[in-house]
């Protein structure tokens, strides 16, 4: 990298590889940090010069090829338009569950819903379940989040209403429907900086390639015109080899 760190006036101090080698070091613990680099058939002198030379690297590429790329608003748009089906939210649910162990307790919380006490409070004091806590909600879920059984139940009441007792593996459940998200397309605005996030990541990707290209087409290649011809199979005419010599 020495031409590269010539030609864009590129420097690294040894504060800053001392940085990457104790970032390096913390990765094993100190005793076997040695053990490490003797497997590796490298002296800390040698592992401090690689590091130096990919720090060369990461400021070349940070300070004169990705700085120069940039995204329009247009792009981003046109980027969002394209892949607009990535941002398609299906509907969700918003309910609590109850699960106790036995058929019998479940009809006795069944009865006291019945008789007016809230879900939430039952469901602090009888439900196993690690969401009793907070009253048995479960947050939003699309369809597919939860067991099967869960979606046939919930996804087929209207808010605020109760399910009958429901048995699964984990126990007896019973199911409240809080409200309902329809499916949606998320807005621009709100998915902006994922898409810029991309698409920068894309164009610089593109820039790393087209500066490796760039700077291969200028590697000068000299050719041996004897051994040429003599991989080819063909005599050395008199004046070539003669400049060959």
């Amino acid at each position: 990298c020495s031409a590269a760190d010539k030609q864009y006036n590129l420097t690294v101090t040894p504060d800053e590889v001392d940085r990457r080698m104790l970032r390096l070091s913390g990765d094993y613990p100190a005793e076997n940090f040695s053990e490490v680099l003797a497997q590796g058939q490298m002296s800390l002198a040698e592992l401090r010069a690689r590091e130096a030379n990919r720090l060369i690297i990461e400021k070349l590429f940070t300070n004169h090829v990705y700085a120069r790329v940039a995204v329009t608003e247009e792009e981003l748009r046109a980027a969002y338009t394209a892949h607009e089906a990535e941002f398609q939210e299906p509907e969700q649910v918003h309910a609590a569950q109850l699960v106790v162990k036995g058929l019998d307790e479940a009809r006795r919380v069944q009865a006291q819903l019945k008789a007016g006490k809230k879900f939430a409070d039952l469901a602090r004091r009888y439900s196993l379940s690690a969401d009793a806590k907070v009253g048995g909600d479960l947050g939003f879920f699309p369809r597919g989040q939860m067991p099967p059984v869960f979606d046939e139940v919930v996804f087929n009441l209207r808010p605020g209403q109760v399910s009958d007792v429901v048995s699964t593996e984990y126990g007896y459940h019973l199911f409240r429907v809080l409200e309902f998200k329809p499916a949606r397309k998320r807005d621009f605005v709100e998915v902006r900086a994922k898409v810029e996030a991309r698409e920068v990541k894309r164009k610089q990707e593109e820039a790393h390639e087209a500066f490796e290209k760039a700077l291969l087409d200028k590697a000068k290649l000299w050719v041996n015109e004897r051994t040429l011809q003599s991989i080819r199979g063909r005599p050395v005419p008199q004046a070539s080899a003669a400049k060959g010599r």
